[in-house]
């Protein structure tokens, strides 16, 4: 699985898509710090982006390449606000 880091100078996302979120279960205990597009949410790297690394197991662990991808202001920040609709 890719995973994409988006970060800025202020702050960092990691896009999930949303089924993987929903698979596993965890999509009611995303926050509103993190944000949606189409069909992928953005982790906000604090506290979402921990609870799902954290919710993975280690053999999914061994299979996830994370991108890193820095922008000086990161057009995560004007997507909508995660929601569960």
């Amino acid at each position: 699985m890719k995973i994409t880091y988006h970060n800025d100078s202020g702050h960092g996302w990691y896009s999930v898509k949303r089924s993987v979120l929903e698979s596993m279960r965890v999509l009611n205990k995303i926050s509103s710090f993190s944000y949606q597009k189409g069909d992928s949410v953005y982790l906000e790297e604090d506290y979402d982006a921990g609870f799902f690394f954290n919710n993975l197991s280690s053999q999914k662990l061994d299979s996830i390449e994370v991108i890193d991808s820095y922008e000086d202001i990161s057009p995560v920040r004007n997507y909508d606000r995660f929601s569960l609709t």
